[in-house]
C-alpha cells in the first residue's frame, strides 16, 4: 500500500512538471492565438497587413521583437545574449525561419524592406488622436486604409518604430521605419513592433 502511495506521488509530481512546461510555452508566444491580419491594397509595390503582429485589433501596437527572433519579448527589453544569431553571422536580410512576420502568419506575409517602408510616404496622411494626444496615423491610397499606432504616444514620440528586414553594414545594427518619410537604424537587441507585406 504504502509502495502505491509513493507511486501515485510520484506521477503526480510529473504530471505537475509537465503542466508548467506547457504553461510556460503559451506565455513565450504571446498567450494567445494570432489573430490573422487583411491584406490591403494601398496601390504601392506589395500588400500591407491591417495590423502589426500580435496586434487584436488596427490600434494595438501587438507584439514587440528583437531584430531576427520570432519569438515575442516584453516591450524594452535588451538581451543580445540570447539572439539566435552571432553578431558577425546576422545576414543582410532576414528571411525564412528569422522572418518573424514569414513563422508567425505563414500564408506568404513577410517583414517589409527598407524600399517598400519608404514606399508609405507617398500616401494620404492623417494623424489619429485621443483626447488630443496622437496616438497614431492613418494612412489612404487607392481608396483604402490603414492605421499605425505609435508605440510609446504617453511620450510625447509620433513615430511608428517598425522593424524592416535588412541589417546594416555594422552586423550590431538593423533598419527600422521610425516614421513613413525616415529609415533609420537601431540596434537590433532593441525590440519594436513589425507590420507584415505580402507580394501581389
Amino acid at each position: 500500500m504504502k509502495r502505491l502511495s509513493y507511486f501515485l506521488v510520484a506521477a503526480l509530481m510529473v504530471a505537475a512538471v509537465i503542466s508548467c512546461k506547457k504553461d510556460s510555452g503559451k506565455e513565450s508566444d504571446g498567450g494567445s492565438k494570432l489573430t490573422a491580419p487583411e491584406a490591403v491594397d494601398l496601390a504601392l509595390s506589395v500588400l500591407r497587413a491591417d495590423r502589426n503582429i500580435g496586434a487584436e485589433d488596427a490600434m494595438k501596437v501587438g507584439y514587440h521583437f528583437a531584430w531576427g527572433e520570432t519569438n515575442p519579448r516584453p516591450k524594452d527589453t535588451f538581451a543580445e545574449r540570447n539572439y539566435v544569431f552571432e553578431k558577425i553571422h546576422a545576414p543582410m536580410k532576414l528571411t525564412g525561419q528569422y522572418d518573424a512576420a514569414n513563422v508567425l502568419l505563414g500564408n506568404g506575409w513577410r517583414m517589409p524592406t527598407k524600399e517598400e517602408c519608404l514606399e508609405l510616404s507617398s500616401l494620404e496622411v492623417e494623424t489619429i488622436k485621443d483626447d488630443g494626444v496622437p496616438v497614431g496615423i492613418k494612412l489612404t491610397g487607392n481608396g483604402n486604409s490603414i492605421t499605425i499606432p505609435f508605440p510609446d504616444p504617453d511620450g510625447g514620440l509620433n513615430l511608428i518604430n517598425l522593424w524592416t528586414s535588412g541589417r546594416t553594414a555594422d552586423p550590431l545594427w538593423a533598419e527600422i521605419c521610425y516614421d513613413i518619410n525616415s529609415v533609420s537604424e537601431c540596434r537590433r537587441e532593441y525590440t519594436n513592433p513589425i507590420r507584415a507585406v505580402k507580394d501581389k
